[in-house]
């Protein structure tokens, strides 16, 4: 418990029930742990950034510019291996623009010539 790098995105839309999002990550980690050990950490928008009135929110969403916002940020991190997309019945987050930004994001860094090794793009 702490803080930690992350090392994994991820993507979510907060309408689906909590127990669903919680298995849904468990199952992702129990995937990914062989290669990951003790350095898994996710890193998901309600616990990592700050949600305290307008001007906070502005900060963190990078007072209009999407690259200073602390989505673009996290998933452009050298550290971050990918995206880990929770979906529900109804696929409720391709239904969402801030998600589908995020893949988005996720789709260029896979392109990217200067990404790191280890980033896996969507998983």
């Amino acid at each position: 418990v702490g803080p930690k790098r992350l090392t994994w995105f991820v993507s979510h839309f907060w309408g689906m029930a909590v127990p669903h999002f919680v298995e849904s990550l468990q199952h992702h980690a129990v995937q990914v742990q062989d290669s990951m050990r003790d350095n898994l950490s996710y890193w998901v928008c309600t616990f990592s950034i700050r949600q305290h009135g307008p001007s906070v929110v502005q900060e963190e969403l990078g007072h209009g510019v999407i690259e200073h916002s602390s989505f673009y940020i996290a998933m452009w991190d050298g550290n971050c291996c990918g995206t880990a997309l929770v979906l529900d019945t109804h696929v409720s987050p391709l239904q969402r623009i801030w998600c589908l930004f995020e893949l988005f994001q996720t789709f260029r860094h896979e392109r990217d010539d200067n990404i790191e090794a280890n980033f896996q793009g969507l998983l």
